[in-house]
């Protein structure tokens, strides 16, 4: 996969034929920053229990989100929910996010896409985009510090101001 479709990070939203690479990120931008990109597809040949819903307005917060999931029985079904970041594709784009939300089997992933997929948010006229996630490539661009960092300096800190004691 990696060599077949590998998308530099830097380079605009790739799409074959049948498949869609989404790049990505998420983590607390204050500790470490993770980048990566989705490989999805609505095909169902690549149906699985993961479904990605894509190019969701930021206008559009997590209250609204989960009351528009609501809207198909099968989200009752969903086992995990994780939010990304989705990185810009063109400026045009860079207000979006999406979600990847986990089933319990991929019938219930397939009819959730059938329920959703193209349907408007609750208070938007956004329409909503599912696909099958088929993989993903995480890299951990930058890593901002470690606690053993952090302790090390509060060590130095403290044995400078233990000398500072001894002179008085």
């Amino acid at each position: 996969w990696k060599s077949k479709y590998y998308l530099d990070m830097s380079s605009m939203c790739e799409q074959k034929q049948d498949t869609h690479i989404l790049p990505i990120s998420f983590g607390n931008p204050s500790n470490e920053i993770i980048q990566g990109e989705l490989r999805l597809s609505r095909l169902k040949q690549y149906a699985n229990k993961t479904v990605a819903l894509i190019d969701i307005p930021t206008e559009i917060d997590l209250k609204e989100l989960f009351a528009f999931l609501q809207k198909s029985e099968t989200s009752l079904r969903i086992t995990h929910i994780k939010v990304l970041n989705q990185e810009s594709c063109t400026p045009a784009s860079s207000n979006f996010y999406c979600i990847l939300c986990a089933f319990t089997s991929i019938a219930q992933s397939q009819l959730f896409i059938k329920h959703l997929n193209g349907a408007c948010y609750v208070t938007s006229s956004a329409q909503c985009h599912i696909y099958y996630v088929i993989n993903s490539n995480i890299i951990i661009k930058q890593q901002i510090h470690s606690n053993r960092d952090c302790c090390a300096g509060n060590k130095r800190e403290r044995d400078s101001d233990d000398d500072d004691d001894d002179d008085h």
